[in-house]
C-alpha cells in the first residue's frame, strides 16, 4: 500500500458518495506561550492498493515526534482496502484522523509518521512557531 495523500487540516469529511473534503490544510501553527494546545486537527490520508493488497487487514501506525526524536503520540490502526467498484478505479482508503487538545512544549518541526505493515510510507511535517504581533 501505498500514501497518495497526507495533510493536516482543520476539518475533513467523507460524504456518502465517498468524496474526500479537507477544509483548512496547514504544515504550521503560530502559538502565543508554551506550552500550547491545539484544540483540533485532521490528519487526513488516501491509501492506495495494489489488487493483491485487497480484500485483508494492514496495520496502520501513526507516530508524532518533535524535532528531538521525542514522541508526542501513537495511534495504533487496521485498514481493509477493498476491491475497487470498478476495474478502471484504484483501491483506495481514506482515512480521517481527528486529535485533539494536542500539546506541543516547545517550538520547532514536528512530524507525522505513517507506518503501513511496518513500513515508513510518509511523513508530514508541521512547524509551531512563536506568535509574532506588531
Amino acid at each position: 500500500m501505498q500514501v497518495a495523500l497526507a495533510v493536516l487540516a482543520d476539518l475533513a469529511i467523507r460524504s456518502e458518495d465517498g468524496k474526500l473534503s479537507v477544509i483548512g490544510l496547514f504544515d504550521g501553527i503560530r502559538v502565543g506561550t508554551l506550552p500550547a494546545t491545539h484544540s483540533q486537527l485532521s490528519l487526513v490520508l488516501r491509501l492506495t492498493a495494489e489488487s493483491s493488497e485487497t480484500g485483508r487487514e494492514h496495520p496502520i501506525q501513526i507516530r508524532c515526534m518533535d524535532a528531538d526524536g521525542n514522541g508526542l503520540l501513537t495511534i495504533n490502526g487496521k485498514v481493509t482496502p477493498h476491491p475497487p467498484p470498478h476495474p478502471d478505479l484504484p483501491a483506495t482508503v481514506d482515512q480521517i484522523i481527528n486529535i485533539k487538545g494536542m500539546r506541543f512544549e516547545k517550538y520547532g518541526g514536528y512530524s507525522f509518521a505513517i507506518f503501513i505493515d511496518g513500513d515508513l510510507k510518509k511523513t508530514v511535517e508541521l512547524q509551531v512557531v512563536e506568535l509574532v504581533t506588531t
